[in-house]
């Protein structure tokens, strides 16, 4: 196993600035129709995203209330999903719900890094990024990953408020992020989690 070196690259601030200003377009947008296509929008979605590159960023300080007042209602609409949903049809809603919230930040993600893991890795540690360690066996083609801890990455989400059920959706983010810069279906499991009472967030990466 090797441990891959920090470099500076992928801005997170600006990943979650930029998610705040269009969250109907991040995550509530995509709620409408949890069998997206791959490379395809609704109007609705393609709207979403049109109007969220259209606004400048809120400040976050300025902008906490409203923040707080999304992560409660976000969270109640998981645990309504959890109600009332079957666990199967909620795990595919979730990750197709990361799998868009991946393409639509693809420009930081696999278009910056197009088949080039090891910039997308080192960036994503650096100063800006959101990644604190990886493990990487490259014989096998696996990656565990742990995230900065406290926090995570999506600005809908606070431990404590938002249900457990909501890492399938970050899931399907990293199966749609790591898939598209290698390539090459890959399966992404939970190592651990801050919504499932872990100190972090964690995932394994490895092929299909």
């Amino acid at each position: 196993m090797e441990r891959q070196p920090a470099a500076a690259g992928v801005d997170r601030q600006t990943f979650l600035k930029t998610c705040l200003a269009g969250l109907s377009g991040c995550a509530c947008a995509g709620l409408g129709s949890p069998a997206v296509a791959a490379e395809s929008k609704s109007p609705a979605l393609a709207a979403a995203d049109e109007a969220a590159r259209s606004r400048s960023p809120v400040p976050a300080a300025a902008d906490d209330g409203a923040l707080d007042a999304v992560r409660v209602r976000y969270a109640t609409l998981v645990e309504l999903i959890g109600r009332h949903v079957p666990e199967e049809t909620q795990r595919t809603l979730f990750r197709e719900l990361g799998r868009e919230c991946a393409r639509q930040f693809k420009a930081m993600t696999w278009e910056k890094f197009p088949g080039d893991l090891d910039g997308f890795l080192a960036a994503a540690r650096g100063p800006n990024g959101w990644i604190a360690g990886i493990d990487r066996d490259r014989e096998a083609g696996t990656l565990t990953i742990a995230d900065r801890p406290t926090s995570c990455s999506c600005p809908l989400v606070k431990p404590g408020l938002t249900p457990a059920a909501q890492c399938e959706c970050t899931l399907g983010w990293q199966e749609e992020t790591y898939s598209k810069i290698l390539g090459r279906p890959v399966r992404a499991s939970l190592v651990e989690s801050l919504l499932r009472g872990g100190k972090r967030c964690a995932f394994r990466i490895e092929p299909r």
